[in-house]
């Protein structure tokens, strides 16, 4: 009964998986440097003839960390969905591109110190990389607004090691748990040599036992020199 409902319940968990994948973008920010070293005077960053005062450079990295493509469909307005700010006003965008380069570079504009990211096909195991050019101090960037349909997009930034490729992930993750398995194999094979020694030395004693009860029997003067008395306490 207990084996027929975990199978049934098996069953209906790898339905709902099949039906319902996880459908996730997760992003970092590795860059914010200020562009010019502090105490220089000597430098200057110019924009369309224009300066810059404080220049910086700021990175924004966002990655379909799902089990399937996000489809345009699910972005709820065309170009306000995924809105990232930089904290900072933002002068140009510098770069945008994507890995792998086969896959579909979405629209990118900006407003003030936010970053928007247009409706568009974003693949599995996609990575979309900005660079801007902002003028300020540096600010925090934040996830603005997420209006996609059954999509996660987590409000902090993930970590390094979501963002390489999943046989990365496994690697790394097999690496670090290499020595708890091995020094968990290491004693279980010490165990059973220990196991091995105690069942020998119980035999030895239990050989000598019959030995000695034989001897006592068929060869008193034998067993006396072969089995001594024990010890009285």
């Amino acid at each position: 009964m207990l084996a027929a409902v975990l199978v049934g319940g098996g069953a209906i968990w790898a339905t709902l998986y099949a039906v319902n994948p996880k459908k996730r973008l997760i992003w970092r920010s590795d860059v914010n440097e200020a562009i010019i070293p502090d105490g220089v005077s000597t430098l200057s960053v110019l924009h369309a003839a224009t300066p810059v005062s404080e220049p910086r450079l700021v990175d924004l990295q966002v990655k379909n960390n799902g089990r399937r493509d996000i489809e345009p469909a699910w972005f709820s307005h065309d170009t306000d969905a995924l809105i990232f700010d930089l904290g900072t006003p933002i002068v140009d965008l510098v770069d945008v591109s994507t890995v792998p380069s086969s896959t579909i570079t979405p629209g990118v504009s900006y407003t003030g110190s936010k970053v928007h990211l247009h409706k568009s096909l974003v693949a599995k195991d996609q990575r979309i990389k900005i660079v801007a050019l902002v003028d300020g101090p540096e600010g925090e960037v934040k996830c603005h607004a997420a209006g996609l349909l059954n999509v996660k997009v987590p409000s902090k930034p993930s970590g390094e090691m979501s963002f390489r490729s999943r046989p990365a992930r496994a690697l790394s993750r097999a690496v670090s748990v290499a020595p708890i398995v091995l020094g968990a194999v290491l004693s279980a094979i010490a165990f059973q040599v220990e196991k091995g020694k105690e069942a020998d030395t119980r035999r030895e004693q239990d050989e000598r036992v019959a030995s000695c009860l034989y001897l006592s029997e068929h060869d008193p003067a034998k067993a006396r020199e072969e089995c001594p008395a024990p010890k009285k306490l």
